[in-house]
């Protein structure tokens, strides 16, 4: 039986994504536990996907603890039975050399319950796409190359500036803002409409639309930060919806 207080993050790094989930614990309860525990990967998806490959038997615990030292302190004396959800969050890399779309949506559908295997959310292109909203901004047509690479982080600063170039100074407003922004995205991505979803989109249904509207014909991601999505679907549609609301009054 498992131990439904903890839950484990699994993060591509160990910089960026450390930095927003400690911040985003300070806003929303749900992840401020002391049971929730944080590990690192400490490079992309594909590197994940020809691990599983070579020991397929190895389940996400074992896995990530052998990556390195901090994670095999973290989760001393920690197995999946004792792990009620595992959140595993990686960029799209379409920069990486063996980077497969192929390969990503085989990792998508293997990765789609975070009470099994783990529950897989993917940043397009990478994590700072988080960072990528400004009131000068159109996110609703913010796009960009697939293969863009640190040239990413860069664009990021100059369109964005110092607007939220700080992630351990953000504020509840700044989350909101960001939610509202990234939950809009995603359902003008999916559903072609700028608006809040109105109901749970998953990642695999975003991933599909990525593929047939920018990736396949041009080349190109929809930037969408994994980490707002995730609040989305952890507290609920509603729930985000309420919470936006009340805090515009």
């Amino acid at each position: 039986m498992k131990d439904e207080s903890i839950i484990l993050f699994v993060f591509e790094g160990e910089k960026t994504e450390v930095k927003v989930y400690e911040n985003l614990k300070l806003y929303f309860s749900k992840f401020d536990a002391n049971t929730h525990i944080y590990t690192t990967f400490d490079t992309h998806i594909y590197e994940l996907y020809w691990v599983l490959q070579k020991d397929s038997d190895k389940d996400i615990v074992e896995l990530i603890r052998d990556r390195n030292e901090q994670n095999r302190q973290s989760l001393a004396n920690i197995s999946r039975d004792s792990v009620a959800e595992v959140y595993l969050f990686f960029d799209y890399d379409g920069h990486v050399p063996v980077a497969t779309n192929e390969i990503l949506m085989e990792m998508i559908e293997y990765f789609d319950n975070e009470t099994e295997a783990g529950k897989l959310y993917i940043s397009y292109p990478m994590v700072e796409a988080l960072k990528h909203v400004h009131r000068d901004v159109d996110f609703k047509e913010t796009i960009v190359e697939i293969n863009s690479g640190k040239s990413y982080k860069t664009l990021v600063g100059e369109e964005c500036g110092n607007n939220i170039q700080d992630l351990t100074k953000l504020t509840l407003s700044n989350w909101n803002w960001i939610i509202e922004a990234h939950g809009k995205k995603l359902n003008y991505i999916v559903n072609d409409d700028f608006i809040f979803p109105g109901q749970h989109v998953s990642q695999i249904e975003t991933f599909r639309a990525q593929l047939e509207k920018y990736i396949t014909p041009v080349r190109k991601v929809a930037v969408l930060s994994a980490f707002p999505i995730l609040i989305i679907d952890y507290y609920g549609v509603n729930k985000i919806k309420q919470k936006l609301v009340e805090h515009a009054e």
